[in-house]
C-alpha cells in the first residue's frame, strides 16, 4: 500500500493550466495515474492527443471539450472519456474557470496537434 500525504503532491504549472498529481508510478501507483487539473476563467489548453483512455470529472466550473467536430459543455459531476489517440482542446469556462479530476490507467505519451511527439507530462510520471 503506497499513501501520498496532501503535502507530498506534485505540482506541475503550465501557461493553461495548473496539475496537481495525486498518484503516479513514480509516486506509488502501478498502474495508475491521477491528477487534479485547474484553470484559470477563459483558459484553453493546446489541440493534443494521447496514446491511451483518458476519463476527466469536472469537480467545480466548467469546461468546453473539444473532440471529434464537436464542442460539449461540461459541469460538475459531468465525465468525459476520451479515447487513446483522439484530438481535443479543453476551454474553462469564462468566468468561473474548471476544476476537474482526470485519470489514466498509465502515464501516457502526449502529442501536439501536429503530431509531434512531446513525451509523457510530468504530472503523469
Amino acid at each position: 500500500m503506497a499513501v501520498i500525504p496532501a503535502g507530498e503532491r506534485r505540482v506541475t504549472t503550465t501557461p493553461n493550466a495548473t496539475m496537481t498529481t495525486c498518484c503516479s508510478p513514480e509516486q506509488g501507483a502501478a498502474g495508475i495515474t491521477l491528477w487534479l487539473t485547474a484553470m484559470a476563467p477563459g483558459a484553453q489548453g493546446p489541440w493534443h492527443r494521447l496514446d491511451g483512455e483518458q476519463v476527466l470529472t469536472v469537480l467545480a466550473g466548467a469546461v468546453s471539450l473539444e473532440h471529434a467536430g464537436t464542442t460539449v459543455r461540461l459541469l460538475p459531476g459531468d465525465t468525459a472519456v476520451i479515447p487513446a489517440h483522439d484530438e481535443r482542446r479543453l476551454t474553462a469556462d469564462a468566468e468561473g474557470g474548471t476544476e476537474m479530476a482526470c485519470a489514466a490507467t498509465r502515464p501516457l505519451r502526449a502529442h501536439d496537434g501536429e503530431g509531434t511527439d512531446r513525451g509523457i507530462p510530468d504530472w503523469m510520471r
